[in-house]
């Protein structure tokens, strides 16, 4: 008996610190706000490419798109914050679905060669990027309901990468993300608006009402009477 509970209690730690070597427990990101959104854009994860998912997947409840104006957009509106809880494990699946430095090399390599085309030995993916002058900093907050710390994926626009807790995966999850938010705001009904009533006008008590004076006009000009005869 206490062999098996033995077994069983190390099964356990194995599954335990399996968990904490794939994401672990202490992994710092950006610190988030009130609603769950990073309020700055230092912090970030640092670049690796460590294999498996990108972030965990049971257990999430909501997936937030996150907009923060960066320092040198001056007049960049406050864009609203997108809170996705429908079709959840649907996005947390397209978020792990991104794919990996060599699965997109591979890809890339497959296609240009079904052109004719042969590409050469490093592609520089997520080295050589853009230099678009974004006004936001984009990332994705995965929340989980139970102690787990959020999964903040930092997405990199200019260089087509997404990155947590030491993995990096290449694309951006804008597209699909947003057609789950549009669905799930249509599966909503609207607020009803009720019509503006006005209330009824609340008779006068204990007051006597005033007499209106004559209404004065110019006063008239008399012609001259008739003469005493």
């Amino acid at each position: 008996m206490l062999l098996r509970v033995g077994r069983v209690v190390a099964g356990v730690a194995a599954l335990v610190l399996a968990a904490s070597a794939a994401f672990p427990l202490n992994a710092r990101g950006p610190r988030l706000g009130a609603d769950g959104c990073p309020v700055s854009s230092a912090g970030g994860w640092e670049r690796g490419d460590r294999p498996g998912e990108l972030v965990p997947a049971g257990g999430a409840v909501s997936v937030t798109m996150c907009e923060l104006p960066l320092p040198w957009s001056q007049g960049q509106a406050a864009v609203p914050v997108r809170r996705l809880t429908d079709g959840v494990g649907a996005m947390v699946s397209e978020l792990n679905g991104l794919p990996t430095r060599d699965a997109l090399e591979a890809e890339l390599r497959r296609r240009e060669s079904a052109k004719g085309r042969v590409l050469g030995d490093d592609l520089h993916l997520g080295e050589i990027c853009n230099a678009v002058g974004y006004g936001t900093s984009l990332s994705f907050v995965v929340h989980y309901g139970d102690v787990r710390r959020p999964a903040v994926v930092l997405v990199d626009r200019n260089c087509g990468t997404a990155r947590y807790a030491g993995r990096t995966r290449f694309g951006d999850p804008s597209d699909a993300f947003l057609r789950r938010y549009r669905a799930q705001l249509e599966a909503r009904p609207a607020p009803v608006r009720l019509p503006f009533a006005r209330p009824p006008a609340q008779p006068a008590v204990g007051r006597r009402r005033l007499p209106v004076p004559a209404r004065r006009g110019r006063a008239a000009v008399a012609g001259p009477g008739p003469r005493p005869g």
